[in-house]
């Protein structure tokens, strides 16, 4: 018998390492990154164990917020940067794992509930739909960083290589940032990128700080590319186990014609591969421009799956008039 309770202080305190147990765990499982959302958005953290005859098998992290009256949970909610949660488990499980997670919402009084499955796990759809969840296929790109250099190189293609080669002609020198000043210099970079894509609202500057703080160097990696003293682009990846992240980035437009972008993205690569990742999940796929240049790099086209349920009528109305209006702005925030 399957059962899911709100795990206690003692229990949290394992919380890493039964996550580490699960071979696709991701870094949004982790009780770091849980801290990060926590901090960064107002959030509530909600923890749950897994149970089967009274012993922990699994994790379902949580996070609770309030929009006026209504009681929403997310694992996680779309904006908060974070590409999927969901339940850590084993496969033949899920069925009843989401049957008792249903269950538990009505217990709650959750007016909302968001959550999304990683690439490759076996969705328990026939469930959802009994349920009245919508299940929607959400798209990444992913590069393979196995095979050594000689091959990530090649996967470049003739254009890819002759646009790193570029920065390095351009004397595009990539640096790594020491402490927290990196986000001074980061930042408006970034609104100069949000700006050219038609938008001007991105993530507040203290969350970049925090995820600094919750990461640190252990968890986060952080590039910036610079030409005669001056930053002009950067990246910021975080990254665990086998698995390096494309977070955010941003670059000053007047300067792309240096490829900055291109040679920032190689280095990455390369650092990943001789560090043992094994894959690059460049987050975010939907606009043509972004995505042409994720794919220059050999990376493959991805999907996991996002499910949410309304149970107030007037939460689902709010949520169809949001999704009509900011489908592009999303978008674009998703990759920034």
């Amino acid at each position: 018998m399957i059962e899911l309770a709100v795990l206690g202080e003692s229990e949290s305190a394992r919380w890493n390492s039964v996550v580490e147990e699960f071979s696709d765990a991701a870094l949004f499982h982790t009780s770091e990154w849980i801290s990060f959302l926590e901090s960064s958005f107002g959030l509530g953290k909600l923890l749950l164990g897994i149970y089967k005859d009274s012993q922990i098998v699994g994790v379902f992290p949580c996070l609770l917020t309030r929009k006026g009256p209504f009681k929403i949970l997310g694992s996680p909610l779309r904006g908060w940067g974070t590409a999927y949660m969901g339940p850590l488990v084993e496969r033949g499980l899920l069925q009843e794992v989401m049957f008792e997670f249903d269950r538990l919402l009505r217990k709650l009084g959750i007016d909302y509930v968001e959550f999304s499955f990683g690439e490759h796990e076996e969705i328990p759809r026939d469930l959802l739909d009994e349920k009245g969840y919508v299940c929607e296929q959400t798209f990444t790109w992913i590069l393979d960083l196995e095979g050594g250099e000689q091959k990530l190189w090649s996967n470049l293609g003739d254009k890819g290589r002759n646009m790193v080669r570029k920065g390095i002609k351009n004397q595009v020198a990539i640096v790594e940032p020491v402490g927290t000043q990196w986000v001074e210099e980061f930042y408006p970079m970034l609104l100069d990128s949000l700006h050219k894509h038609g938008t001007s609202s991105g993530k507040p500057k203290m969350v970049y700080h925090k995820l600094q703080d919750s990461l640190g160097a252990a968890g986060l990696k952080v590039l910036l590319a610079q030409h005669e003293g001056k930053t002009i682009a950067g990246g910021i990846f975080p990254f665990y186990k086998d698995t390096v992240y494309f977070w955010s980035g941003g670059s000053y437009g007047e300067y792309n014609w240096l490829a900055p972008n291109n040679l920032l993205q190689w280095s990455l690569i390369k650092w990943a591969s001789d560090n043992g990742l094994r894959r690059y999940d460049m987050y975010g796929k939907g606009i043509p421009s972004i995505d042409r240049f994720k794919s220059s790099f050999g990376s493959r086209e991805a999907s996991y799956v996002r499910c949410w349920k309304a149970m107030n009528p007037l939460v689902r109305l709010g949520r169809d008039a949001y999704s009509r209006g900011v489908v592009v702005e999303r978008r674009i925030r998703s990759v920034f």
